[in-house]
C-alpha cells in the first residue's frame, strides 16, 4: 500500500494537466448532483414531498456509490471500470 501512496505523491507535480483534467470532471459531477436539488424542488413544488424526493435521491446516489466500489473489488478494477463505463454509454444513448 505505500507504493500506491508513493506513486500518487508526485502525479501533481509531474503532471500538471492530468491534475486539471480531473479536477474538471470533479465540478462537472459535483455540479450535476448540486442541480439536482434544484430539480427536485421544481418537481416537488407545492406537494410537500421535497424531504422524501431528496431522501430518496440521495439514498441511490449512494447504494449506486457502494455497489461502484463491491464491483470493482469483486470484478476487479479494470473489468469494473468497463462495467461502468458501459452503463454511462446506454444511459447516454436512453438520455
Amino acid at each position: 500500500m505505500r507504493w500506491c501512496w508513493a506513486i500518487f505523491e508526485h502525479l501533481p507535480e509531474s503532471y500538471p494537466y492530468f491534475l486539471v483534467s480531473v479536477q474538471i470532471l470533479d465540478g462537472i459531477g459535483a455540479s450535476i448532483f448540486g442541480v439536482s436539488v434544484l430539480m427536485v424542488a421544481d418537481l416537488t413544488k407545492g406537494t410537500e414531498r421535497f424531504n422524501l424526493t431528496q431522501g430518496i435521491l440521495n439514498t441511490a446516489i449512494g447504494i449506486g456509490a457502494g455497489l461502484s466500489n463491491v464491483k470493482a473489488w469483486v470484478c476487479g478494477y479494470n473489468v469494473g471500470f468497463l462495467i461502468l463505463a458501459a452503463i454511462a454509454v446506454v444511459t447516454l444513448a436512453v438520455f
